[in-house]
Order: structure tokens, then C-alpha cells, then sequence
């Protein structure tokens, strides 16, 4: 077996398992997790139960390729913060950039299945807890506020996305502006 065919192989397997996660987060967010089988995302990624198998034994490897893939959008936004010269950021820009991402419909509703989800099943929550903590690490690295501090903004960047999603709208200007001002008071 030559390296193209290797490289082609590969390449397929990529797409396969991103045609399966993409699925089971549309039928996530269309009939939440625990009202979604394994069955479901086969059917809704037209691939057998065999071929979904393959790639992913339980709908909790599936939530933690989830928490991956939340991972690695959230990298950039932990690098900008970490060339910032220590203890001087100004949070706008992350603000602003955290909020973009999270206040989509989907994220919204995906993020309300996956606490539900970790309810029942505390495991599930551990990968997207690395993630928080990775952001507040590098949040704490750059500002002179406490640990508690930015989780607390977190928490309120994080509502506003989630509300904004849920509602099917931007944030406003004025919410925006009560985050600033939070994040100067906090900070």
C-alpha cells in the first residue's frame, strides 16, 4: 500500500467520523440526548450501524469528540489571551469574540442537552470542565482578578450566549456594555 492510498484512506475515515459527529449533533439538538439513539444518527448520517460502530461504540465517545472539537475553538481564543502581556488584558476583545461563538441557536441548545446529559451522567461534564478551566487559567495568567472572579464572567459571558441563542439574537449593545463594565470591575 503506497502513502496516497494511505492518505486517501484516512482522509475518508476523517470525513466519515465528521459526517457522524455532525450528525449526532443535529439530532442532539433536534431531539436532545437521551431521546437520540445510536440508530438515529446512523439513519440521519445514512451509514449502517456497523459503519457508525467503526468509528464510535457509545453516544458518550460521540459528547466527548464534542467536548474536542469545543476544544480546539476555543485554542484561539486562549492563545490571543496569551500574548497579551501578563496581568494587562483587556477583555473586550475576548468578550466579543467568546460571544460570537457560543450564541448561536445550535450552540445554545446543544450546550442545554449536554448539562442535562452530565447531569444524570457526571463523566460527560469532565471534558467540557478541562475546557472552562483552560480559558479561566489563561484569563487568570492575564488579569490581576481571582479564580472566582472569571468564573463568575465566565458564567455571565456564557449566559448571555446561551440566552442570545435561545432567543435567536445577537446580544445588544447594552448587554455587551454590562459585561465590559463587569469584567473592568472584576479585573
Amino acid at each position: 500500500m503506497d502513502k496516497n492510498e494511505l492518505t486517501k484512506r484516512e482522509q475518508a475515515k476523517r470525513a466519515k467520523r465528521q459526517l457522524i459527529l455532525k450528525s449526532a449533533m443535529d439530532c442532539f439538538i433536534e431531539q436532545g440526548i437521551a431521546q437520540t439513539g445510536i440508530r438515529d444518527i446512523a439513519d440521519h448520517a445514512k451509514i449502517s450501524l456497523g459503519n457508525l460502530y467503526n468509528h464510535f461504540r457509545r453516544k458518550d465517545e460521540l459528547i466527548a469528540e464534542i467536548a474536542r472539537i469545543e476544544a480546539q475553538a476555543i485554542a484561539p481564543l486562549i492563545s490571543e489571551l496569551q500574548t497579551v502581556p501578563a496581568k494587562s488584558a483587556d477583555l473586550k476583545p475576548f468578550i466579543d469574540a467568546y460571544l460570537r461563538q457560543i450564541s448561536s441557536p445550535a450552540y445554545a441548545i446543544l450546550s442545554v442537552e449536554i448539562l442535562a446529559a452530565a447531569i444524570r451522567q457526571p463523566k460527560l461534564a469532565e471534558p467540557f470542565e478541562a475546557n472552562r478551566k483552560a480559558m479561566i487559567k489563561a484569563l487568570v495568567q492575564n488579569t490581576q482578578a481571582t479564580t472566582a472572579d472569571l468564573e463568575m464572567l465566565l458564567d455571565a459571558i456564557e449566559a448571555l450566549g446561551m440566552r442570545c441563542g435561545l432567543e435567536q439574537r445577537k446580544p445588544r449593545r447594552a448587554e455587551k456594555s454590562a459585561l465590559y463594565k463587569l469584567a473592568e470591575t472584576l479585573t
